[in-house]
């Protein structure tokens, strides 16, 4: 079977393309995407065959098929305005969507909704799955990483708890990189963070010396990008033994590779190939091991967003079978039925010989729940960013001590 390296880039400028896919070795357009969506940075997914993109603040998502220019004629709606979107890379078969501080698990095919939860204080910014699908994890603008594990997304009714929260951060997440049994968190506190993903234990804080815009990890490095158009490389090997370090120059290679913002950064399947987008309309393709630069493609206006996968080259023909996303379903009554596989019939039986005006009273009583529920959220958030002013005024009347020199 004939397979090809594929890049796929979101622009910020909707007017001219709103993505378009490349092949990553021969630096041919293989197809331009067309729509009126504003991509949200971490907005965009692709899988199965399928392309989705965060619409900036709002709550539908356009599909598209890779062999279609245009979005496929479908509704796909989540609860509020979305933040940001992951698809599962084993077949797509689940879709992660951040709304607000809450992230929402959807099966594909289906549009069942598996699950949600809210762990977070302030907006999710970007979600990223496990390679095995199994696990996801998302970063917030208060600067939590919270771990999923996808297992436990199986009720609709009430809130999963993340498998772990991790305090690593003191403002926003802005790279995840799950990289063996080990999460890799970049944070806009000019920190990173490396943790065990399965007892939540953080092996290392690494603090940097400029604030990061983007970030991964591949062949036992750290990359990330800055807003003068660097890309620093960091390797682990120079962090072994260390629980706190504060990273050097000369421990830190420095590639000068764009002329503005590098808003976003991935690597190739194989790990072989770095690719890096930017503001100044410009993807670079760069070979880690050898530090050559392999290809520069231009594009039309700033990207946002880029991915990178290996795909069969029959996805960009007509007759290719793309997977096929349903309607989100939001309602209990629209999910029940991925939940009552793992149940017995009893509950199924008492259900629905139940009284109407039994029913009437519980949708009552779960509503105003909800409501209040979101109540606690909006009040939670401002005591939250109350509390981040206070502490920072305060910092700011602290008095510097001088020390005495004998």
């Amino acid at each position: 079977m004939h397979t090809e390296t594929v890049v796929i880039i979101s622009s910020s400028d909707s007017k001219l393309e709103i993505a378009n896919a490349w092949d990553a070795y021969t630096g041919t357009c293989l197809m331009s995407y067309k729509g009126d969506a504003v991509p949200a940075q971490h907005g965009l997914a692709v899988s199965g065959g399928c392309m989705m993109i965060c619409n900036k603040g709002k709550a539908q998502m356009p599909v598209w098929a890779l062999s279609e220019q245009h979005a496929m004629n479908k509704r796909i709606v989540a609860p509020g305005g979305v933040n940001a979107i992951a698809m599962s890379p084993v077949r797509g078969e689940y879709i992660a969507v951040a709304v607000r501080e809450t992230l929402y698990i959807y099966h594909a095919s289906t549009g069942a909704l598996m699950g949600f939860g809210s762990a977070h204080f302030q907006n999710v910014s970007l979600i990223t799955f496990s390679s095995d699908s199994m696990l996801v994890a998302s970063g917030g603008e208060d600067g939590l990483v919270t771990l999923w594990n996808l297992i436990d997304m199986n009720a609709v009714d009430s809130p999963t708890k993340p498998r772990q929260t991790l305090s690593a951060h003191s403002l926003s997440v802005i790279g995840l990189n799950f990289y063996g049994f080990k999460l890799l968190s970049c944070s806009a506190d000019k920190t990173v963070g490396i943790f065990d993903i399965n007892s939540g234990t953080q092996f290392l804080s690494v603090s940097l010396d400029k604030v990061p815009t983007s970030f991964t990890a591949a062949q036992e490095k750290m990359f990330i990008g800055g807003h003068n158009g660097t890309i620093s490389e960091l390797e682990f090997s120079s962090l072994i033994g260390h629980s706190m370090s504060r990273i050097s120059n000369d421990e830190i290679q420095t590639m000068c590779l764009h002329e503005d913002v590098v808003t976003s950064l991935t690597h190739s399947p194989d790990q072989q190939i770095l690719i890096s987008a930017s503001t100044d309309q410009t993807i670079k393709l760069w070979h880690i091991q050898c530090r050559n630069l392999v290809r520069t493609i231009k594009t039309k206006s700033p990207v946002i967003n880029v991915v990178c996968f290996e795909t069969l080259k029959s996805v960009f023909t007509a007759h290719y079978r793309a997977l096929n996303i349903s309607n989100f379903k939001h309602t209990d009554d629209d999910s029940v039925e991925l939940n009552l596989s793992h149940r017995t019939d009893l509950p199924v039986l008492n259900f629905r010989n139940s009284s109407d005006s039994d029913k009437n009273t519980s949708s009552s009583i779960i509503q105003n729940l909800r409501n209040e529920v979101n109540r606690l959220k909006v009040v939670n958030n401002e005591l939250y960013k109350h509390c981040m002013k206070q502490n920072l005024e305060a910092v700011k009347k602290i008095t510097p001590i001088k020390l005495c020199q004998n």
